[in-house]
């Protein structure tokens, strides 16, 4: 995913020509940066040899009817996915929906069970919304700590003991070796959770 102008994934990708074969882009954005990308990896694909179509394949817009994107994907007949505008809490939106089921996901099963966990983010107690925004407001104070996802974490392998992992670092507090697999999530800075 490029959420931001940092050149380093659009050059990794330009460079792993295989990596580029096998990579859909889903433009979300009207600004200038975002039609620069898009047009970086249109020329990228047509170094490889795509044909014009096979690159309008490739593309997949999701914007607001009548944005600058949505005419732009309809010019050029690039498929459009319409959609409200962009909020700051749009992880159930089309926005964020299309690339997850361009990823794979099974995007059924992830609306039932957003549905299903919907009556408890209303509660005050026991609300796994708050529970999160606890974690992540208490890793943003100083010394806090910094939180990791699953996808941000190496995997190593748990000593016998399940004191340290493989690459020598401590469990975290509260975590346990997996009896399954005998891994261990490591982050890149400090601890290891197993």
């Amino acid at each position: 995913m490029l959420d931001g102008p940092d050149p380093g994934a659009p050059l990794r990708i330009r460079q792993d020509p295989e990596r580029l074969n096998r990579t859909a882009f889903v433009v979300t954005g009207d600004d200038p940066a975002t039609e620069a990308l898009r047009e970086v990896f249109a020329e990228a694909l047509r170094e490889e040899g795509l044909s014009p179509d096979g690159i309008a394949r490739r593309f997949v817009t999701v914007a607001e009817p009548g944005a600058a994107a949505a005419k732009h994907a309809a010019e050029t007949g690039l498929p459009l996915v319409e959609a409200p505008a962009p909020t700051a809490f749009g992880a159930l939106s089309p926005y964020a929906l299309v690339p997850a089921a361009l990823a794979g996901a099974d995007i059924a099963t992830l609306l039932e069970e957003a549905t299903a966990v919907l009556p408890s983010l209303t509660r005050p107690e026991n609300n796994p919304g708050l529970v999160l925004g606890a974690i992540l407001g208490g890793a943003a104070r100083p010394g806090g700590g910094r939180p990791c996802s699953a996808a941000t974490r190496r995997r190593c392998r748990a000593s016998p003991d399940g004191r340290r992992g493989s690459c020598g670092r401590r469990p975290a507090a509260g975590w346990r070796r997996s009896s399954r697999t005998g891994a261990c999530r490591c982050s890149p800075t400090t601890t290891c959770s197993c």
